[in-house]
């Protein structure tokens, strides 16, 4: 009696990389959400150094030298130059996440 032996197809060796894991979106609430608090805190930092809290805080009570530099134009252009790009930072993710999304 005789036996044979049935080989099944050998398996092809691919020199290809490993396909990569899909990347991970972040869920539209947490964009949302992100969005929101970078053009709120934004739109804070754009119009706090032109209120009179800016300078008139017990912070700066005790430093007259600091108050003067924090009280100055440069100072709070600065600042609301900050603000502008905190806000410039919110929509260009909002704008980016729709994008991906389509």
């Amino acid at each position: 009696m005789s036996s044979t032996t049935q080989l099944s197809q050998p398996i092809p060796i691919s020199s290809a990389a490993p396909k990569q894991q899909p990347e991970h979106r972040r869920s539209a609430i947490l964009t949302g959400i992100y969005v929101v608090l970078t053009i709120y805190l934004g739109m804070m930092i754009v119009f706090l150094p032109w209120t009179e809290a800016w300078t008139q805080n017990s912070l700066l009570l005790g430093f007259p030298s600091i108050r003067a530099f924090i009280g100055s134009n440069f100072s709070r252009g600065l600042v609301s130059g900050l603000g502008l790009v905190d806000i410039w930072v919110g929509v260009s993710e909002a704008v980016s996440f729709r994008t991906r999304k389509s």
